[in-house]
């Protein structure tokens, strides 16, 4: 990873930065900030706080989509039924921003198996 390149003495501005950044998620355990879109989203859909806290800070997979913005997933079981969380975070932003989030049962577009109910 990013932290395996970075040699004494070699430490440039960007660097720094990411070292920055890597000890502050650690220390922040990726709090975060909402944006007011996203707040209202949440509110139109239903979708507390403490479960997009959860998808960020422990999510099933992350991806990719464009250099600023990442996707956090998390399949989460509610009322007999799964859903899976996506939230789109600036990651580039320290606190990073929750931009947006929605959640669906539509698992299986996204690549996810159905899993067997516990």
């Amino acid at each position: 990873g990013d932290l395996e390149t970075w040699r004494l003495g070699e430490c440039n501005i960007e660097t720094s930065k990411l070292l920055i950044r890597k000890v502050y998620d650690f220390e922040m355990q990726m709090k975060a900030i909402f944006s007011n879109h996203a707040l209202r989203q949440m509110e139109a859909r239903n979708i507390l706080i403490e479960t997009i806290l959860l998808v960020i800070q422990s999510p099933d997979s992350i991806s990719k989509q464009d250099k600023t913005t990442s996707i956090y997933m998390k399949l989460i079981d509610e009322l007999e039924k799964q859903y899976l969380y996506r939230v789109f975070v600036n990651v580039s932003k320290i606190p990073p921003i929750v931009i947006t989030t929605y959640k669906t049962s539509k698992i299986d577009k996204y690549g996810y198996p159905l899993r067997q109910r516990t």
